[in-house]
This record gives C-alpha cells, structure tokens and sequence, in this order.
C-alpha cells in the first residue's frame, strides 16, 4: 500500500513531537528525516516550515473508498493531533540588516507546520495554520479544513476538467484560516502577496 501521509521534519526535531504517528500502521505513513533548515529571508508562505505534512492521492482515495474510510479517519486524527502539538512551538525567521522590510509585519502563520495536498495535476494547496488559531477550536478548525479538502479533492477530478497534461504547470493555493470568521479562505499567490505585503503609509 502506497503512504497516505508523508512527513518531513529535520534530523534535529524532537521525535516525541511526531510519536504519535507512531500508533498508526506502517504501511500508512513515512517519516522523512531532511537537514536542518538553514536562513531564509523572503515570502514567508514560500519558505518550508520546519516540518511539513503531505497528504498523497491514496489518502483522498481512502475516503472515497468504503472500506478504506476506518484508515483514513485514522490518520486524519493523528494529522490534528501533529498540527495541534506542533503549532505551539514557535521559530521567527531573520532578515539581514540591509533588508529589514523584507519580511512581513502582519504575517501570522505558523513557521513551525504546514500541510500540502497534491488535489490534482493541475490543482496543488498548501495549508497554513494560524499562529493564532485558539485551542479548543483548532479541532474544529482542521476537521473543517479536511472537509473542504475532500471536497476540492472530489470536484477537480471530475472528467470536465481533463486528462492531466505534462506540460501544464500546476496552480499552487492558500488555505487560510479566518480567525474572525472561523472559516478557511482559499488564496491564490497574488491574493497572498496582497494581504501580507507591507504596506508605508505617509505620515
């Protein structure tokens, strides 16, 4: 059986923040040890949080599939309960001294985790998790998010939207969870670049 989970954390990163995948059985999942991530100063969406989920194909397949359902409903409580755990921890990323306006002042998601589903060749989103997101609603918040994503998932790979082609470069978005609203939104790259650049104002 093809891994529905693949998580990537460097070699440094405590193992008893990613234990609990441990419970689920090893055919499900793998855990990608990398090298630790070096300086970054730029778009903060653009750079890899230190650890990262991603959900593949047989995951989205399993929900599909009746008899898969009981394996999917598995590793999705464990994917919240890695989110959860992982988003407390905090890492703040430096900009050199010549370029201090380089990061964004109102950027406030989570450094430390990210989520990343491949929907369709044409069709690929990163989840990010707000720094913000209060606990006893950030369960409620991630079943929404997987809800939304099975139903991405469904709906762009109906037959209308075509065989896969090689050549065609896929579109990357945003989920972004609202924290007024408690609803995710669905941002293109421009829509991102809008909502975190910094903006002077004159005075």
């Amino acid at each position: 059986m093809e891994d529905l989970l693949i998580v990537s954390a460097p070699k440094s990163y405590p193992q008893t923040l990613i234990e609990d995948l441990m419970t689920l059985p090893k055919a499900h999942f793998t855990v990608k040890r990398t090298k630790d991530i070096g300086p970054y100063a730029g778009i903060e969406w653009a750079i890899p949080t230190v650890v990262i989920t991603y959900l593949t194909k047989p995951f989205f397949e399993a929900f599909l599939n009746e008899g898969g359902k009981d394996v999917y409903k598995l590793v999705k409580e464990q994917v919240k309960k890695l989110i959860i755990a992982n988003r407390e921890n905090r890492y703040n990323l430096i900009a050199a001294s010549q370029s201090p306006d380089k990061l964004s002042k109102k950027y406030d998601q989570s450094l430390t985790i990210s989520l990343k589903a491949k929907l369709n060749p044409k069709l690929h989103v990163t989840v990010l998790i707000n720094d913000n997101m209060p606990k006893l609603q950030a369960d409620a918040m991630l079943e929404g998010m997987f809800q939304l994503l099975q139903f991405m998932y469904k709906e762009f790979n109906k037959d209308e939207y075509g065989a896969e082609n090689p050549n065609q470069r896929p579109e990357w978005y945003y989920l972004v969870a609202n924290m007024e609203t408690m609803q995710w939104e669905l941002l293109s790259e421009r829509q991102m670049l809008t909502r975190y650049r910094n903006i002077k104002t004159e005075l």
